[in-house]
């Protein structure tokens, strides 16, 4: 096979598995070709090259020793002829004479690999060194290109999980257990101020058919702000720490995620939002916000987004012990528990008093005639004993209903 065939070879090799590598563990190491020059992408680096170019290949690591070759019996000697190689830096050829001075080298030529000015290991191909010399030029090139790739996605993923890391310590920070300024200082390192303003937005995703990677994507791709943070907490559950601005509220934000879910990938995604704080107690604060907003808006309205906002009285209550809570409701709603419509009088008060005990409003919520809201409103006095259209009557009503849930 000719020079050009085999050149053409290589480039198909590198584009069938250059990009199905697979990366290390990724945990903080400062030895460069022991995190990049991995035993598992050496092989596969060889062995295919090998396969393609009829000529066999071998990749050693800093200490010469070969990690991938496409004879499996040479995994774990020492390649002589790489020794000189690492500590020059430079190419060198065996003919048949050569190589047989040496013990365990073939005719061929080895060629460094070098990452960011450091040599991490060596790349061989056998063969009559005026014939494979092209050819192992071109293996090293690509060699090192994959690493580098190998090398940047690594850093991308550890980046990630320190990311994720911060946003947990966030979200999970207890003063008595740690100091604020060192969250902050791990902020600062990311290149996060966690003095400015955010708000923390809480995501559910409902499970389905490659729902969470698609919400990882589509949040992330709304939430990109180079000062948002976005971390996966546990499957299906996401947060977001949105910096607040001026341009678009946080409602609006999380609308547009939640509308790209649906539209793109058809997933059902409901969110919670808290305060806005500054500092890393006011962000846990609004974490815990967001998370109970979710939690408690659920059962209250068909809208997908809660803010705690809203849900503030909601919230207090559901502070209460359930025997308080117990006694509270029965003392307010026995009347009505019994009822066969109870869901739908209960309704019609949180309607009422939400509306401002306004009938024309109270209609409209409820999607009524008005006159339906009246015989409602008739029927739960009449039960009751007490007149519903008494401002502080209807409040103990809609506080015991608001404890009862939907």
């Amino acid at each position: 096979m000719t020079i050009v065939t085999n050149v053409a070879q290589v480039t198909v090799c590198v584009a069938l598995f250059g990009s199905g590598f697979k990366l290390v563990n990724c945990t903080e190491r400062t030895n460069m070709d022991a995190v990049v020059l991995t035993t598992e992408l050496a092989r596969e680096i060889a062995d295919e090259t090998t396969r393609i170019l009829g000529h066999h290949v071998l990749i050693t690591d800093a200490n010469a020793r070969v990690i991938g070759s496409g004879d499996p019996t040479r995994i774990g000697t020492v390649h002589e002829a790489s020794v000189a190689v690492l500590q020059t830096g430079t190419a060198a050829s065996h003919d048949a004479e050569q190589a047989a001075a040496l013990v365990g080298v073939l005719p061929g030529i080895t060629m460094p690999i070098v990452l960011d000015g450091a040599v991490v290991g060596t790349v061989g191909i056998t063969g009559p060194p005026a014939q494979v010399v092209k050819l192992g030029r071109l293996v090293q090139r690509q060699t090192e290109i994959l690493l580098r790739e190998s090398q940047f996605q690594r850093m991308r993923l550890l980046r990630a999980n320190r990311l994720n890391q911060l946003v947990r310590d966030v979200v999970e920070f207890d003063p008595r257990l740690v100091d604020e300024q060192i969250v902050q200082a791990s902020g600062m390192e990311l290149g996060y101020d966690l003095t400015q303003p955010r708000v923390a937005i809480a995501f559910e995703v409902q499970p389905g058919p490659e729902s969470y990677p698609s919400s990882v994507r589509a949040i992330g791709e709304i939430f990109g702000a180079r000062m948002d943070l976005v971390a996966e907490l546990a499957t299906g559950r996401y947060v977001v720490l949105h910096h607040v601005s001026q341009s678009h509220s946080a409602e609006e934000k999380a609308r547009h995620a939640a509308e790209l879910l649906r539209e793109r990938h058809g997933i059902t995604v409901h969110i919670g939002i808290g305060e806005a704080g500054t500092g890393v107690a006011a962000l846990a604060a609004s974490y815990a916000d967001a998370v109970a907003a979710l939690r408690l808006g659920r059962g209250r309205a068909a809208t997908q987004i809660h803010e705690i906002g809203d849900l503030r009285v909601a919230q207090m209550l559901d502070s209460v012990s359930a025997q308080a809570r117990e006694r509270f409701t029965r003392s307010q709603l026995a009347p009505l528990t019994g009822e066969n419509d109870f869901s739908v009088l209960r309704a019609t008060l949180v309607a009422w008093c939400e509306a401002g005990c306004n009938l024309v409003a109270t209609a409209q919520r409820l999607d009524i005639h008005r006159n339906t809201v009246i015989y409602r409103l008739d029927k739960i006095s009449r039960l009751t004993g007490r007149d519903v259209r008494e401002p502080r009557i209807a409040v103990a009503l809609y506080l015991a209903c608001l404890m009862v849930g939907g």
